[in-house]
């Protein structure tokens, strides 16, 4: 499956679908997430049965099963609609941060206590100015992308599947 993704841009978006379903109202999932798996090959059967099973729930004859994690847990569109981050991971943005400031997967002891001394320096400038008062910069690259996530949740298309395939096409795994 990682193989397609990576080398079937048309894959790699209907993978991405499945991911949207966190963007749509949770009203709304329900129904989307069925309407995905009509539409979906069946090499994404395996994952969409992972997918209904932790984030749906499976179909049962009085109803439905409960989920793994409940729909409003895992679901971010109202996150976005009302200014709130989308991930309360901060340990994940400091990892990116300091992969880019390493710029390489195993940097010699000394260049490890160098940059780590530069990024000591710049977290308690941050702090000091956090403590201040001033508001931090979220990056021009992520409002932008924010900006585009919520043109299209508060115009969502009419048909499901194009309101999906739109979102996709702001996602990347």
């Amino acid at each position: 499956m990682q193989n397609d993704y990576n080398t079937n841009a048309r894959f790699a978006r209907q993978a991405r679908m499945i991911v949207c379903l966190a963007l749509i109202p949770v009203d709304d999932v329900v129904d989307a997430f069925g309407e995905l798996s009509d539409e979906l090959p069946l090499a994404f059967k395996p994952l969409l049965l992972y997918f209904q099973q932790t984030y749906i729930g499976r179909t049962r004859p009085y109803g439905r099963a409960k989920p793994q994690y409940d729909l409003a847990f895992w679901n971010i569109n109202v996150r976005i609609t009302d200014g709130l981050v989308r991930t309360t991971n901060g340990a994940e943005s400091w990892h990116a941060r300091l992969k880019s400031i390493f710029n390489c997967d195993h940097p010699s002891m000394w260049k490890f206590i160098q940059h780590l001394q530069h990024e000591e320096n710049y977290i308690y400038t941050r702090i000091v100015r956090l403590d201040a008062g001033d508001a931090p910069d979220p990056g021009k690259k992520y409002l932008d992308h924010t900006k585009r996530l919520l043109h299209l949740i508060n115009n969502p298309h009419s048909n499901i599947m194009d309101q999906l395939e739109n979102l996709a096409h702001n996602i990347k795994l």
